[in-house]
């Protein structure tokens, strides 16, 4: 009996894969438009359990696996690139028979890569809304209002800060003082009878901060390893706020205005004076970007009500 190769074998996973692909978006697309399903058996249920496990299997890791791993896969791309060019130039394969097998490895791993990525995550893009019955529409004097309290918290939460840091000056914390301190605004949250359950943090300092803020780019959530990797090059009060939201994701929050209002209210609700401030900074800023883009007479004003060290910092 003639045996079958490994390779071949291997090649017939490939096929599978590919074969695979179309039938697993079927199945994702049907699933994606019943929103409370997705809701009650995914992001409450299967997603939860996924990414708790994660978190504990590699939240230990001192460093980003996630970053190690996709500059690992970049480094190899490259590698074999060259070495197929090369077998080609050298004529031991030929060009058409390494553009099939380039196809056929790209076809199966996409079906691969976006499997994982609805399981580990993607599909809480399409759970309910936080706010299924917010209204888009608001009246200018509305957005005013909030500019204006927004402003005065603001003012309020970086004077006590700067109180806090024992100086009126530039507001500093730790790195790691941020990371081990985010999670406290999260216990006991509960945000439009949603229970957002974060325990094992996992939360990874980006290692090449100058190429991230050179697209800036402030975090990333990684879904494959559970962890949210945080640029910590920006100035220190900005960081609570972007750590709460990375961490907004990894509860499940997937759309990122949605993950922006959780980051504000976990830093409103926090004990420490710093994170207020990163979460006030956080609403003011996007409220008066709004307000300067439909009534720059009244961005203006408002603009003159905001302290000097918050425009300092700003």
């Amino acid at each position: 009996m003639k045996k079958t190769s490994t390779k071949f074998n291997f090649r017939n996973w490939k096929v599978l894969l590919i074969i695979l692909f179309p039938i697993q978006w079927l199945l994702f697309s049907i699933i994606s438009s019943h929103h409370d399903f997705v809701e009650t058996y995914y992001s409450n249920g299967l997603y939860k359990a996924l990414s708790f496990i994660l978190r504990i299997v590699i939240g230990w890791i001192p460093f980003s696996l996630g970053e190690i791993i996709v500059y690992s896969l970049v480094l190899y791309l490259i590698v074999s690139l060259i070495w197929s060019l090369f077998r080609v130039a050298t004529k031991k394969i030929k060009f058409k028979s390494l553009l099939l097998k380039l196809v056929i490895n790209l076809m199966a791993w996409a079906s691969l890569v976006y499997f994982l990525f609805m399981i580990l995550w993607g599909l809480n893009y399409q759970r309910e809304p936080l706010f299924p019955n917010a209204e888009e529409n608001f009246s200018t004097e509305e957005l005013k209002g909030l500019c204006e309290a927004l402003i005065l918290n603001a003012n309020e939460s970086r004077k006590i800060a700067s109180e806090r840091n024992g100086s009126k000056g530039v507001l500093f914390m730790d790195d790691r003082e941020v990371i081990n301190k985010a999670y406290i605004g999260y216990e006991n949250l509960n945000i439009e009878n949603k229970k957002l359950d974060y325990k094992f943090p996992s939360v990874k300092k980006i290692m090449f901060t100058g190429l991230f803020s050179s697209i800036g780019v402030s975090g990333i959530y990684n879904p494959f390893t559970g962890e949210a990797n945080v640029n910590m090059d920006p100035p220190d009060f900005l960081m609570p706020a972007t750590v709460c939201h990375e961490m907004a994701h990894q509860s499940g929050i997937a759309p990122e205005d949605e993950a922006n209002y959780i980051a504000y209210i976990v830093c409103s609700r926090h004990p420490d004076p710093f994170f207020q401030y990163s979460g006030n900074i956080l609403a003011m800023r996007y409220a008066m970007s709004t307000l300067r883009r439909i009534d720059t007479a009244s961005y203006s004003r408002l603009w003159g009500e905001i302290n000097d060290d918050i425009k300092s910092d700003l």
